[in-house]
């Protein structure tokens, strides 16, 4: 893949960002019009990440594997998930909803930790969802995909033409 230049308000401060995505990453670069720089508002490293919309962003793998991360406007996460189908008649998992914010995290009861999984190395709990149910999970996603990709408009601009 060859880089994709867009120029879009990610922050929702009204105006456009310049998102840089390749294989490997997604970089916004933010300008500060006051001092006359440009700065790193967010870097996303990873395969198959792709912007949803303001402040979204998704990362998916093989149609099977979603992470969903809402971003504040200093591009902190603020929540993210994950979700997964296994192969077969393996069950479907969801992550549940992961807060940045300690006093907006979701306590795990002992009942649900009796039935979900826990991942030590992110501190993830993970829980058994049925396959409607995962495909309910990732409708918005896939609909914000797509909504995403028909928005994007291919066009060509010289330097001149974008900052003189």
């Amino acid at each position: 893949m060859n880089n994709i230049y867009t120029f879009f308000d990610m922050d929702e401060d009204g105006f456009p960002e310049l998102t840089v995505r390749s294989n490997t990453f997604i970089y916004v670069l933010k300008y500060d019009a006051a001092t006359r720089e440009c700065f790193l508002w967010k870097a996303v490293r990873g395969t198959w990440y792709a912007v949803l919309g303001s402040l979204k962003v998704m990362w998916l793998w093989d149609g099977k594997y979603w992470s969903y991360s809402q971003f504040n406007q200093n591009g902190e996460v603020v929540y993210e998930t994950f979700l997964m189908q296994k192969y077969g008649n393996t069950p479907c998992f969801a992550m549940m909803l992961e807060y940045a914010a300690e006093e907006k995290k979701i306590p795990i009861s002992k009942e649900m930790k009796a039935q979900g999984i826990y991942e030590r190395g992110t501190g993830y709990w993970y829980f058994r969802v049925t396959k409607e149910q995962y495909n309910e999970l990732i409708a918005d996603c896939v609909d914000a995909e797509e909504f995403a990709s028909y928005q994007r408009q291919e066009v060509v601009y010289t330097y001149e033409e974008l900052f003189e």
